[in-house]
């Protein structure tokens, strides 16, 4: 099925809409709804801008929760390689604490971060990325 501003992704009942960068999932009887959203970022290497990309959480029109997100694919580009470890270190090695490469979700850029993206990288699992396979 090709990009369009609304479709279903992987589980019928999540939606995505492109246009206004939402997606949209029901919960079972207990409230409770977990699902996985792959994507990039645009990290350019110590840019501007500590602070990253954010997820609001709605339920019923009513904001529960803001959460910091985190783009292992920091180029943006077909899924995790060199370009993408080079934004990370180049993020860490300014000194500041840029969110977006916060893959823990601590707070610091560490060690720690860095081992998650190696996992992530070596276990092959993010050899491909999405480019626009959901949203262009």
């Amino acid at each position: 099925m090709p990009p369009g501003p609304e479709r279903p992704i992987r589980r019928p009942n999540v939606t995505v809409d492109c246009n206004s960068r939402t997606l949209r999932a029901l919960s079972d009887n207990l409230g409770q709804l977990t699902f996985r959203v792959g994507g990039g970022a645009l990290n350019n290497g110590a840019s501007p801008g500590p602070t990253g990309p954010a997820l609001n959480v709605y339920a019923d029109g009513v904001l529960l929760k803001t959460a910091r997100v985190a783009a292992l694919d920091e180029n943006g580009e077909d899924g995790l390689g060199g370009n993408d470890h080079s934004a990370w270190l180049a993020d860490f090695m300014s000194g500041q604490q840029f969110a977006r490469s916060d893959f823990d979700g601590d707070g610091v850029l560490s060690g720690n971060d860095l081992s998650l993206w190696l996992a992530a990288f070596f276990g092959g699992a993010s050899a491909i990325g999405c480019g626009a396979a959901v949203c262009p």
